[in-house]
């Protein structure tokens, strides 16, 4: 009968598109089979492939996903039951060992969020009271996005995860255009779901709301406005604690983003960003670091005096608390700047600083990254955006009608005194080759120039039309 249907209108099939005799099959997002339409994995996959938790801040951001669809779960809670005690503050300062306990948990509750008991479908046939939701947020980054379907943004039963990570280019965009990012990703991912009918989508940016109104646009921007004109869609802002999905989906777990940098030395974080630090590194760098602890004064301070509180030594290495003493010595310091702003995108010297204080520390540091380090960086300088009003153009003087019309005042100096004079005024007529070259003073008057241009210049050829003088405007009203 299929077949019958394409040959009577004329229409052709592609081998290689087609798949016969299926007894299930992924169509536009569903998978279809004898047992009736889900959901495709690949809508979830980002819940499937979830890393299993390193610390508590982690396990904190999965569980928060799981609370906010908690209403479709079923028999969530004997599961969370394994978990919860690993959000206590207690698990800030020594995470415990992953058990199989914890992680049967954890695979029957990503089980749990997959399933078609939490999951549904977007009926467009039949939406009685029910609407499309998408509902978006960026980190520094990921972006995450969920789509859902129900009577209200509240009630809405999820159909779809999404998190994508920023590329380099795309880590170095603001933050609004990050956020704008996530909901154009979320369109393109979910495009066949969101054609055609009207879309609300939530993000916690608030400047967003009025993008459709905003006049001044990048060219990025522009090309993302023309994208998102053949979707009939609002954009609306909720509070951030509402936002609990999308932003645990923004924050998942990912390889360190020092780690992909690969400079002489390799660092990165095991738990939490308040655990001792791990350090692999060539045999220079720590030779480095011990000698800098030998000739560095701040550190010889500290550990030959008394002792300090929260000062410990480690494989030679020192440490307050657990942040790692980097010594005034070769060019640690300068290193750990680039990995904490050239290469996470030259944002300033706030984020460059909140990259390094957790896990290293010495004296000033701060000071040495806003005074010394960032001032100091060519491509900050050169591609640092202006902070005043934009000048007005630039137009060049008119061509006077006739001779003395236009005069130019100009002084040379200061210069070697002589007979009282350390200055000479020039007075050039603009239309001719007439000029006046008068001595005088550095710190003449308004007035006293009025005296000089007088006497030297109207008294011979008369009152010009215009005085050209690069004085300030006071100095000129007074002249």
């Amino acid at each position: 009968m299929v077949m019958d249907c394409l040959r009577k209108h004329r229409l052709q099939l592609n081998g290689k598109k087609s798949e016969f005799f299926c007894t299930e099959v992924d169509f536009l997002g569903h998978h279809i089979s004898g047992q009736g339409i889900k959901v495709n994995s690949l809508k979830v996959d980002k819940i499937l492939n979830w890393l299993v938790p390193k610390s508590d801040s982690d396990m904190q951001a999965f569980l928060g996903l799981v609370r906010y669809i908690s209403v479709f779960l079923p028999k969530l809670a004997e599961f969370m039951a394994a978990l919860m005690p690993l959000t206590t503050k207690d698990m800030e300062r020594s995470f415990p060992r992953w058990s199989a306990t914890h992680q049967a948990a954890f695979d029957a509750i990503k089980g749990l969020v997959v399933s078609r008991e939490c999951l549904t479908v977007i009926d467009h046939s039949n939406p009685g009271d029910n609407k499309i939701f998408v509902t978006t947020d960026a980190s520094d980054l990921q972006t995450g996005a969920v789509l859902s379907w129900g009577p209200s943004w509240e009630a809405a039963c999820p159909v779809a995860f999404n998190s994508m990570q920023l590329n380099d280019v795309q880590k170095r965009y603001p933050v609004h255009e990050k956020e704008l990012l996530a909901i154009i990703h979320a369109l393109k991912k979910w495009r066949a779901d969101l054609l055609g009918g009207p879309i609300s989508i939530f993000t916690d940016h608030r400047t967003l709301e009025n993008f459709d109104t905003q006049r001044d646009l990048s060219r990025r921007q522009a090309h993302w406005r023309e994208f998102m004109a053949q979707f009939k869609m609002k954009i609306y802002y909720v509070k951030g604690e509402d936002n609990m999905v999308t932003d645990a989906l923004s924050h998942l777990p990912v390889v360190n983003a020092m780690e992909d940098i690969q400079p002489r030395y390799e660092l990165w974080i095991q738990g939490s960003v308040n655990t001792t630090m791990t350090i692999s590194a060539d045999k220079s760098f720590l030779n480095d670091m011990k000698k800098g602890y030998l000739e560095d004064n701040f550190v010889k301070k500290i550990t030959t005096g008394t002792n300090v509180p929260g000062m410990r030594e480690e494989n030679g290495l020192w440490y307050v608390g657990d942040r790692l003493i980097i010594p005034w010595t070769a060019s640690c310091r300068e290193d750990l700047f680039c990995l904490a702003h050239d290469s996470m995108g030259h944002f300033g010297a706030d984020k460059a600083y909140a990259n390094l204080r957790e896990s290293y520390y010495w004296p000033n540091m701060r000071r040495d990254l806003e005074n010394a380090y960032v001032p100091g960086c060519v491509d900050c300088q050169c591609n640092k955006s202006q902070t005043s009003k934009p000048q007005g153009p630039l137009h060049p003087l008119p061509v006077p009608d006739e001779r003395g019309s236009l005069v130019a005042m100009d002084f040379v100096g200061p210069l070697p005194e002589d007979e009282g004079f350390n200055c000479i005024l020039t007075m050039t007529d603009h239309f001719g080759s007439d000029i006046q070259i008068v001595p005088t003073w550095t710190d003449i008057t308004a007035e006293a120039l009025a005296s000089l241009f007088f006497k030297h210049w109207y008294c011979e050829n008369e009152l010009p039309t215009d005085i050209v003088l690069d004085r300030d405007k006071l100095f000129i009203s007074k002249f």
